[in-house]
């Protein structure tokens, strides 16, 4: 029997405030020290900074899961009292800003020259070329994933476990695909990932879902968690971080679950293995990146899943999702740090202060520039040097 809306809506609601933040993430048996600062090794580099801005709010104490949006001349930003900017991608100077009525919880987003963004019910549109709003639309729970458009429409994973899709002109809903979900999980949700005809989602039961972009209809559902605790907190399979397409392939991994990587088209198993993560991976021809729960970065072979190196030094630091920039893996860290190590073997070659309130978005690389989004709402580009001879 389904619970009713208004119930469900409030067990979600507790369940979610109980475990909204890096360090209540982890069980209080499984407490982590957080690890000192690594040493970098030899020949370390000093990324240069382009640029940096600080005029947005950030999220404060607030736990909206706001991000960058990179496009060709634009970064644009929002914080939680309702503020959005568009900056200049080459100098972070203000090309326009303006400011709604609520909080914003999740995004920004661009496609088709239009803002995407998540409140605690609603999506709203603005235009990018001026900050004109454009349209509201109502969800029906919060959304704490950046909604993403293309071809015309917008889709969205509302916390009640829903994906909803809108018309990307007026906002007008074209379907709703739902899903229960468990009473208790994480305070956040796995963006949709639009590839094709597919729209692939992640769910707080553990469930990965390849739906049709047009109608809502799922392709393949494969369950990519099992709960296995005693209680409730034990039990949390959320995927809560974005898969990643490459190559037809989706690679997922899910809190205390497992990564795994499947086939686009079927949904089979290619590979999995155990592991816990709710910050993310990041995919290259050879590898998957992964931050752990606990704060260990781990690469694996794309095509088997065994490991190649594991790097601990970031241990109980609350990292970001890692991203690739040439031969790096840059995460960040709750103390606002900003890593560089190396692809072929984790070694620490560089490191930045971005914000001391502490990085928790995914930074987003362009060009060979990383653009960092800070707790705090400082937005910075850096440049990666190229390695120092000895």
């Amino acid at each position: 029997m389904r619970i009713p809306f208004a119930l469900h809506s409030a067990i979600a609601i507790i369940g979610i405030l109980l475990l909204s933040g890096c360090n209540t993430i982890e069980h209080k048996s499984e407490a982590l020290t957080k690890s000192p600062l690594p040493v970098l090794s030899e020949h370390k580099i000093t990324p240069k900074l382009i640029w940096s801005n600080s005029r947005n709010a950030g999220v404060g104490k607030s736990d909206a899961k706001l991000r960058l949006a990179v496009t060709e001349s634009e970064v644009v930003v929002a914080d939680y009292h309702g503020k959005i900017l568009a900056l200049k991608r080459d100098t972070g100077g203000l090309i326009w800003q303006t400011k709604g009525k609520k909080p914003i919880l999740a995004g920004p987003s661009v496609a088709e020259q239009k803002i995407f963004i998540g409140t605690s019910g609603q999506v709203l549109a603005y235009r990018l070329l001026n900050g004109e709003f454009l349209w509201q639309a109502e969800v029906g729970g919060s959304v704490l994933a950046t909604p993403q458009g293309n071809r015309g429409m917008v889709f969205v994973h509302v916390m009640d476990g829903s994906v909803v899709a809108l018309n990307a002109e007026n906002g007008r809903q074209l379907w709703r695909y739902n899903l229960t979900t468990p009473a208790l999980m994480l305070r956040q949700s796995s963006s949709p990932v639009l590839f094709g005809d597919y729209v692939v989602v992640g769910f707080a039961n553990g469930k990965l879902s390849a739906l049709h972009r047009m109608d809502g209809t799922p392709e393949w559902e494969r369950e990519i968690a099992v709960a296995k605790g005693r209680s409730d907190v034990q039990n949390m399979v959320d995927i809560g971080a974005d898969p990643v397409i490459k190559d037809n392939v989706v690679y997922v991994v899910s809190y205390q679950g497992r990564v795994a990587a499947l086939e686009l088209e079927t949904g089979a198993l290619i590979w999995d293995r155990e592991l816990s993560s709710y910050a993310g991976l990041a995919v290259t021809d050879h590898a998957v990146f992964i931050s752990d729960s606990s704060g260990v970065v781990w690469a694996l072979n794309r095509k088997t899943g065994e490991v190649l190196w594991k790097q601990g030094g970031l241990t109980g630091r609350c990292l970001t999702s890692p991203v690739i920039l040439n031969n790096f893996v840059i995460v960040g860290d709750g103390d606002g740090y900003l890593h560089w190590m190396l692809q072929q073997d984790g070694n620490f070659k560089g490191r930045i202060l971005i914000d001391s309130k502490g990085l928790e978005a995914v930074p987003i690389v362009r060009d060979n520039i990383v653009y960092v989004l800070g707790r705090g709402g400082k937005v910075a580009a850096y440049a990666t040097p190229l390695m120092q001879t000895p």
